[in-house]
């Protein structure tokens, strides 16, 4: 059982929840049994215990909700934070609003809807994901019948047509994009910037992408050259993704950390490698339970 205490070891909250936790939008989840309730800061009851789960609330002042309905079972709807009911509960999936808009979906039908619950458009898709990210702004990948994919807007209008066999988030201006089996990059406008000559395309980071051909995995510029050669085996479920200038790549089924130009800063010789850049540390495991930790000097010590 959980409960809360302050620094003088004095219980505000008695240990005799099943859940209690501090959330990011300045209130405190309580569960107890299969029911959750929202305290403030000053620990006053602001939504009562009457929902599965509340989301968090969003710039928008609404957070999702969770029922369980004996007919159709668990459904959501939007709540405001006096805990009134303001889209009921009648969808099977329900997002947070970003920026105005909300993606829910009725019947495995996913679309887009505004802070009165009205639906943006009549399009439905089978496949759609929120931008996440501030750099796609009001750009949502959809597909239509999970065959094509593209863009809509917080509008509902198509920006980038239907003609991708995959597609991926912008970053750094591009999106990598699948077309006739071979992969390469797009901008915001649909131009192509980068063939598509490639097995597989991840998405740009600090200007580089990690890019297949013959299962081997290479770096490419903005440009479309090869800075990195492609010396790399290819992992699936591991997308490259520099940051303060390392990434991790594969050889062999072992692991570790090459620099911009592909300089081996870590040896592949590990299960895992990795870079922490609060710490500014390497860190390394041999068989994916036990880790050592490298600074930049070579220095080399145990977890404790």
């Amino acid at each position: 059982k959980k409960g809360i205490i302050n620094l003088r070891n004095e219980v505000l909250i008695e240990a005799k929840f099943n859940d209690i936790y501090f959330r990011r939008d300045d209130y405190i989840s309580i569960k107890s049994g299969k029911q959750a309730c929202l305290l403030n800061l000053n620990f006053q009851e602001v939504i009562a215990k009457k929902y599965q789960n509340i989301g968090l609330f969003t710039a928008e002042g609404l957070a999702t909700f969770e029922i369980n309905d004996d007919e159709y079972g668990y459904l959501y709807g939007y709540i405001n934070k006096y805990g009134e009911e303001i889209i009921p509960a009648k969808f099977e999936y329900a997002e947070d609003f970003y920026k105005g808009v909300a993606i829910v979906s009725i019947d495995e039908e996913y679309f887009l809807i505004n802070v009165r619950g009205n639906r943006i458009s009549t399009n439905s898709f089978t496949y759609l994901a929120s931008p996440r990210m501030e750099e796609n702004e009001n750009l949502f990948l959809c597909s239509k019948d999970d065959v094509f994919f593209g863009f809509i807007d917080n509008t509902g209008k198509e920006v980038i047509p239907f003609d991708y066999d995959e597609l991926n988030l912008f970053t750094e201006g591009l999106a990598p994009a699948k077309k006739d089996g071979q992969w390469g990059f797009i901008d915001k406008n649909n131009k192509t910037i980068i063939d598509f000559k490639f097995d597989n395309a991840h998405q740009f980071s600090e200007n580089l992408a990690g890019v297949v051909k013959d299962t081997k995995e290479g770096f490419i510029n903005k440009k479309g050259e090869v800075i990195i050669p492609f010396s790399y085996d290819s992992n699936n479920w591991s997308h490259p993704f520099f940051e303060n200038g390392y990434t991790n790549v594969e050889l062999q089924n072992k692991v570790g950390l090459i620099d911009k130009v592909g300089n081996i800063i870590i040896p592949l010789e590990y299960e895992i490698a990795g870079y922490d850049n609060v710490e500014d540390i390497f860190f390394v495991s041999e068989n994916g339970r036990d880790f050592q930790y490298i600074s930049k000097d070579g220095l080399k010590y145990w977890e404790d």
